[in-house]
Formats: structure tokens, sequence, C-alpha cells
């Protein structure tokens, strides 16, 4: 899918359920939209200048989990979401990313379908360009830790407006 660079061109609809049912120290994971389909790597998501993603992420030491946002080449913008968004084993959660044909800015909303909470916000900088091609991506990775780690998901569904 891409943002689209003319009328009526492009758009998007992104929405997955997940969660994490086996968490190690120093766990990193990212859960949205890459412009790479190449297989992911121990890096960490939040500070990682390549790919180019949208989505969502934690790190080693996050506690929640973050909004995460750049074009291949920058540092990621990191937007916390909160305590109702903890990094745990135990919570189910639902994220959307959206953008309407030719659109300036990309959605989001996350959602922990344990608690019902949610957050919602919209980027319209440092996201990747409207001529980009982007392909789902998640994943999860031990860091250093020698032992499992995993990220259940209940379903995804990718939609292009055009």
């Amino acid at each position: 899918v891409w943002r689209g660079n003319a009328a009526n061109r492009g758009g998007f609809f992104y929405t997955i359920r997940f969660g994490t049912s086996g968490l190690q120290a120093g766990n990193r994971a990212f859960v949205g939209l890459s412009d790479s389909v190449a297989a992911p790597s121990n890096v960490d998501p939040t500070t990682a200048t390549t790919p180019g993603k949208i989505g969502v992420a934690i790190n080693t030491n996050t506690g929640n989990w973050n909004f995460v946002n750049n074009i291949t080449g920058t540092a990621p913008a990191v937007a916390n979401l909160g305590a109702t968004m903890p990094v745990n084993a135990t919570d189910l959660y639902e994220l959307v990313l959206y953008s309407p044909p030719n659109g300036s800015s990309i959605g989001y909303r996350m959602k922990n379908i344990t608690t019902d909470a949610s957050v919602s916000g919209s980027v319209s900088t440092n996201i990747p360009a409207s001529t980009t091609f982007l392909a789902p991506q998640f994943w999860i990775t031990n860091n250093a830790t020698a032992a499992a780690s995993v990220i259940d998901f209940s379903g995804w569904y990718l939609e292009s407006d055009n």
C-alpha cells in the first residue's frame, strides 16, 4: 500500500490484533507498516533509522508501547502511548493505521482490548513518502537473552483504497 501522490491515488486501512505472551528482559518489538520486506534483525525500532516505518514498538526499557514513525535515514519520532498501553504478557491490543488517498498524514488508534482504553492521533511529518510502498511487519526479538519471546496475533487486515 501507499499514501498516494495524486488525487484518488493510494490510501490504506490497516488493522491488527496482537499481544505479547512471552516476554524476556531486553525485548524489542515492532507492529505496523514498513518500507522494507526484508527479515528484521535484532534492532531497536525506537532508534533505528532503517527501515522507514509507522506503527508501535517496544525496546528494552519502555514499560509502555510507543508510537514510532520515520523516513528511512532519519531518527524515528517516538511517542509513549502511556500507562493504559503497558508492555505485559496479559493484554490484547488492536492497532489501526489509516490514510486517505493522496493523504498528507497517517492516523492511528491503539486500543487495549483487555481494558477498553484507547489512544489515537495522527502524524504528518517524518512519515514514509507518498510514493513509498509499505508492507505489514510484526516481530519480536529477545535481544541478548537466551530464552523465547512470543508475540501472538489474532488476525490482521490491510486494504488499499485504490
